[in-house]
């Protein structure tokens, strides 16, 4: 019996390592798709390109800032510092939006494709972060494996795909800047 339990858990942990590192992968996938950006826009005028640089940098600092709470959080497996995961994602959904409507972009075509993107953002933060309840809870701050995943990590694949066709629609040239 003990042995089937030790086996047992061992196939949990390393489930929820995949996991782990798939979410990590996730946001590193998401953080290769702000240095896209400005090339997903295409030529436009420097003070165009200015703010589709600033709206990439709020992002990338955003997504730098899930990713080190949730390796904090991984470490620990701490509410606090689960709590810090959730308001940095909170933190990309406010201001990826307010930057984006504050922002000054002339050309409608940068200002549709870096719609497109901060939508893609948003929403890839949205399933990671719902993926990462699912993966890990904590009890008597200890992380603790849960076994049901109710909910489908996104993957690299996945989040191309929307990247092609949500962020380019299709356009082979942006498609290629995010890999």
């Amino acid at each position: 019996m003990k042995k089937l339990l030790a086996v047992s858990l061992a196939a949990v942990m390393v489930l929820v390592a995949c996991n782990v590192d798939q979410i990590l992968r996730d946001i590193d996938f998401a953080l290769n798709t702000a240095s896209a950006l400005a090339g997903a826009v295409g030529n436009v005028s420097p003070a165009d390109a200015a703010e589709i640089q600033w709206i990439a940098d709020i992002g990338r600092d955003g997504l730098n800032a899930v990713r080190a709470a949730y390796q904090t959080y991984k470490a620990s497996g701490a509410q606090t510092d689960w709590q810090k995961v959730q308001a940095a994602a909170d933190a990309i959904r406010a201001n990826l939006a307010q930057e984006l409507a504050a922002g000054r972009i002339s050309n409608p075509k940068a200002v549709s494709t870096a719609t497109r993107w901060v939508t893609f953002i948003v929403s890839a933060v949205d399933d990671i972060i719902g993926a990462i309840t699912t993966t890990t809870t904590t009890t008597a701050g200890q992380v603790k494996a849960n076994v049901k995943v109710s909910k489908k990590l996104p993957n690299k694949d996945d989040l191309k795909k929307r990247w092609d066709m949500g962020v380019c629609q299709g356009d082979t040239a942006c498609m290629a800047l995010a890999q």
